[in-house]
């Protein structure tokens, strides 16, 4: 997925409204979260509002993973093919990092990388393990 540089100013200029009518929605528009079996007066107080936001964010956070991965494997095979690192390999569900990494030079220097979306609380689960001496985050 190629991400812009820039927004375009159309979609900038909505997001502040959105922002507004969703942070709002208790007060300008009750009916419409009743018809959903919300109570208003749970919506921002109940934590309804700030639990939906943070699973959405968290959905589109991990649909987001391949993508950092690719680059950070990108990365990884442009230093490879610059003999800056002798080794890399993806780990991705047999461990709490995802990369190993071979540096060239020692070949018993090991780094790990864990690929993260900045999401806060991932960043506390990462593992570092007991072989690495570089343990990045990105």
């Amino acid at each position: 997925m190629t991400l812009p540089c820039k927004h375009e100013d159309r979609i900038t200029k909505q997001v502040e409204p959105t922002i507004e009518l969703l942070t709002g929605l208790d007060v300008l528009h009750p009916d419409v979260l009743l018809q959903h079996s919300i109570q208003p007066a749970d919506y921002k107080s109940g934590l309804v509002f700030r639990s939906a936001v943070e699973s959405i964010r968290g959905t589109f956070i991990a649909s987001s993973t391949t993508g950092r991965e690719a680059l950070v494997r990108d990365v990884l095979e442009n230093l490879l093919q610059r003999d800056r690192i002798t080794d890399y390999a993806q780990s991705s569900g047999r461990a709490r990092y995802d990369f190993t990494v071979s540096l060239s030079r020692d070949p018993d220097y090991f780094a790990a990388l864990e690929v993260k979306g900045g999401e806060g609380n991932s960043i506390n689960i990462s593992e570092r393990p007991l072989w690495a001496r570089e343990f990045g985050v990105r």
